[in-house]
């Protein structure tokens, strides 16, 4: 997704950029072109082989972390399971 810095004042579809105000970074779905005088392209930062490695493998950990904590969540929950019983219990 193209980013781009404001750098001065300036509208895209309908919405005021400011560099001073609420926005002031525009992103795009496509690239703009040519650029306007009042936008500054941001170079677009990539992932080394090495950082997406460490990604993927802290999202796995992440994963069986969470798996745990479920499990753990799920075996001291002091209610039935509705598929258990149809009463009704309340506290």
């Amino acid at each position: 997704m193209p980013t781009y810095e404001v750098i001065e004042q300036g509208f895209y579809k309908g919405q005021m950029y400011d560099p001073n105000g609420k926005r002031r970074i525009l992103q795009s779905d496509a690239p703009l072109k040519p650029v306007p005088k009042w936008l500054k392209a941001v170079k677009e930062v990539t992932e080394t082989a090495a950082e997406k490695k460490k990604r993927v493998e802290d999202d796995a950990a992440m994963t069986e972390i969470n798996a745990q904590n479920k499990r753990d969540i799920d075996a001291v929950t002091f209610q039935n399971s509705p598929s258990l019983s149809n009463a009704v219990e309340t506290l």
